[in-house]
């Protein structure tokens, strides 16, 4: 008799998995897949609390199952530990501008061919993923919103306080340099 490995994902993207909808997940794989508890032996989650709750109702029915905390969660919750001032008012400053202002994201497209992230309802982006997407578009962020200074006037002038300080340049070019 052969078996063969098959991933199955459940997702609640927009919020915790509270115990109420694991429930639901056992019934959904034990029933409507017909998957034997000893067949499911991981699943990833975030660092909630209330989803390492959920896991353990989870458990109850599938005991062997191994959970996993994501490792761009691990890394946020591990750079919050970690004060970097100059960096965290250049990351707020520059998603400051993506945030509020459609015109903004689309003279980035233009410009560069890229699209950056923004905040989203349902998708927490980590500091590692905003640091990882600035580490690796740096070059392009001065030369851009000199150009477009007039579509985020504010956001565009703290965001560029950074520039007119050269130990600041320096400090976040070392920092993105460490972690990338």
């Amino acid at each position: 008799m052969g078996y063969s490995a098959e991933t199955v994902k459940t997702t609640n993207s927009s919020k915790e998995l509270k115990i109420p909808e694991a429930s639901s997940t056992i019934q959904c794989l034990a029933v409507e897949y017909s998957i034997r508890p000893e067949l499911i032996l991981s699943t990833t989650k975030d660092g909630a609390a209330v989803n390492e709750a959920a896991l353990n109702q989870v458990k109850f029915y599938f005991r062997n199952i191994f959970g996993i905390t994501c490792f761009s969660h691990v890394i946020d919750s591990a750079g919050k530990k970690f004060p970097f001032t100059i960096l965290d008012a250049f990351i707020r400053h520059w998603n400051n501008m993506f945030s509020h202002s459609p015109t903004v994201r689309l003279a980035w497209k233009t410009k560069t061919g890229k699209a950056m992230r923004t905040r989203s309802a349902t998708t927490r982006w980590s500091k590692w993923e905003v640091l990882n997407q600035i580490s690796n578009n740096f070059a392009d962020m001065e030369p851009f919103v000199r150009e477009i200074e007039d579509l985020s006037p504010v956001s565009g002038a703290r965001f560029l306080e950074f520039y007119d300080i050269p130990e600041d340049v320096v400090h976040l070019k070392s920092v993105l340099i460490f972690f990338f």
